[in-house]
């Protein structure tokens, strides 16, 4: 789920135009499938999860491959610092300062997800994104 969350923060960053990204990346399905992949024959693989080497893979190969500006690459490595460490495996991982973006503990069924889905907020704080609330103003003038 935490991968989920990483794909839609940096695919809604776009919104925000130069205030998200400096140059308006188009990360896509395949991004998000290749890294799935990745984070499953990780988890299979290793008993200890190697995060040093999931987050290179995603964040230097599968999504930063697109990556061209420097500071657009430094922040999809911090960004994905937040989806991607030790913390994520343990009780409820909060992502953001507001309460309901949380990884849940348990593994949730189709139904429980679809729930959990459904209780997140229409409209979305661009602290959720790591922007300042003055970036709201940004995006709806694009």
């Amino acid at each position: 789920m935490s991968l989920a969350f990483f794909h839609a923060i940096v695919r809604e960053r776009r919104r925000f135009g130069p205030v998200g990204w400096n140059i308006a990346y188009d990360f896509n399905e395949s991004d998000f499938k290749i890294s799935v992949k990745q984070l499953k024959h990780i988890l299979v693989s290793y008993q200890d999860i190697p995060y040093a080497a999931l987050h290179y893979l995603t964040s230097q190969c599968y999504y930063g491959g697109k990556v061209t500006d420097e500071m657009d690459r430094r922040l999809l490595i911090e960004l994905l610092h937040v989806f991607y460490n030790p913390n994520v495996v343990k009780d409820k991982y909060y992502f953001s300062t507001m309460d309901y973006y949380y990884i849940p503990r348990d593994p949730l069924n189709l139904t429980q997800s679809l729930e959990f889905i459904d209780s997140l907020p229409d409209k979305n704080d661009p602290e959720l994104y790591g922007l300042h609330p003055n970036a709201s103003i940004s995006s709806s003038i694009l």
